[in-house]
């Protein structure tokens, strides 16, 4: 891809931006294609049926709002969620203790968010599910070798990260890097924007369903390749 980039900021800046509170719950949801009410819950907390206990808070919040990180663990929480492949699918409270072992596996506050966790991940939730087990899987027995579920794996490939210790997440490609949308918390305010661009993909859908302007038009006043324009508005935004 010879996207041109829109000039990034100073590594502490970056890593501030994208430790910032900037989505609520709603957002968040709409953004990672899965309910509030799961966003919610792993943020959170939330009473269960099963012995009425509560599945507590990965990273414990006071306000509504969540961070570039935050929101890329849940889209990897989505990932171990789908239960396909063959794979059943976790409930919040295994993912969660799950979580805390990976975080002390790794010694990184957000595990999901980590490159490392695409690399080492298979070998740390099979033992994971050795010390702790349960129903449903979180890794792949490969012949010997271990790997996340394919639904989870697949996801590493919509991340940009950080080349420190802990490989965080830079940016998000959520429809794939063949298309030009991006979430980067240094552009457009962390919201889904185009590559390259300092244009949102909202602007766009605003433009198309509610002033009801054509694509083509959009395409041509935005100097945008009509397959661009189209993608955009795919992309929940």
């Amino acid at each position: 891809m010879n996207w041109n980039r829109t000039p990034e900021p100073g590594a502490d800046l970056l890593d501030r931006l994208r430790r910032e509170p900037r989505y609520t719950i709603a957002e968040a949801a709409r953004l990672a294609g899965t309910s509030p009410q799961l966003v919610g819950a792993w943020l959170r907390g939330q009473m269960t049926t099963s012995g009425g206990r509560s599945v507590r808070p990965v990273i414990p919040h006071e306000g509504p709002l969540l961070s570039f990180l935050d929101l890329a663990e849940v889209v990897v929480v989505r990932g171990f969620r789908e239960g396909r492949d063959g794979v059943g699918r976790i409930s919040l409270r295994r993912l969660r203790v799950a979580h805390e072992f990976a975080r002390q596996a790794l010694g990184i506050e957000h595990p999901f968010a980590s490159r490392r966790l695409f690399y080492e991940g298979g070998h740390i939730m099979h033992e994971f599910e050795g010390a702790n087990p349960g129903p449903g899987r979180l890794s792949v027995d490969l012949g010997g070798q271990f790997a996340l579920p394919f639904s989870v794996q697949e996801l590493g490939e919509q991340f940009d990260f950080d080349t420190t210790l802990d490989q965080l997440a830079l940016r998000w490609f959520p429809a794939g890097r063949a298309v030009r949308v991006v979430v980067d918390p240094a552009v457009a305010t962390g919201r889904p924007a185009i590559a390259g661009r300092n244009l949102r993909v909202d602007f766009i859908a605003g433009r198309f369903k509610r002033a009801g302007e054509s694509i083509d038009w959009i395409a041509e006043d935005l100097e945008l390749d009509r397959e661009v324009v189209e993608a955009a508005l795919r992309v929940p935004a």
